[in-house]
């Protein structure tokens, strides 16, 4: 599975519509496999979700965002975990046991 988090210095960035990083884990189960950090200047919706679905993301974590996003991502089978704040690995852990659903 791969998951995808908005990122700033560690941490869930609070707004994706503002994020300019994200990091991108890969796991099995309840294990983080690995992890990597693109960056992502001025991206729009529609460019996030081409760009999740170009990575094979099955779940976006993350913190605030708006109806119409819910939307593109309900459409786009992707799962969003949103209004999600806390350090990025800890977040993707709790996720992976279950906690943030």
């Amino acid at each position: 599975m791969k998951i995808a988090v908005t990122y700033n210095k560690g941490s869930i960035n609070k707004h994706l519509g503002i994020t300019e990083q994200f990091k991108i884990y890969e796991t099995d189960c309840d294990k983080i496999l690995n992890n990597d950090i693109v960056e992502m200047e001025d991206i729009n919706p529609d460019e996030l979700i081409k760009f999740l679905e170009s990575i094979e993301a099955d779940v976006m974590i993350c913190g605030n965002v708006g109806a119409a996003i819910q939307s593109m991502f309900d459409d786009s089978g992707i799962l969003l975990c949103s209004g999600i704040e806390g350090n990025a690995d800890e977040m993707v852990s709790k996720f992976l046991d279950g906690e943030l659903i």
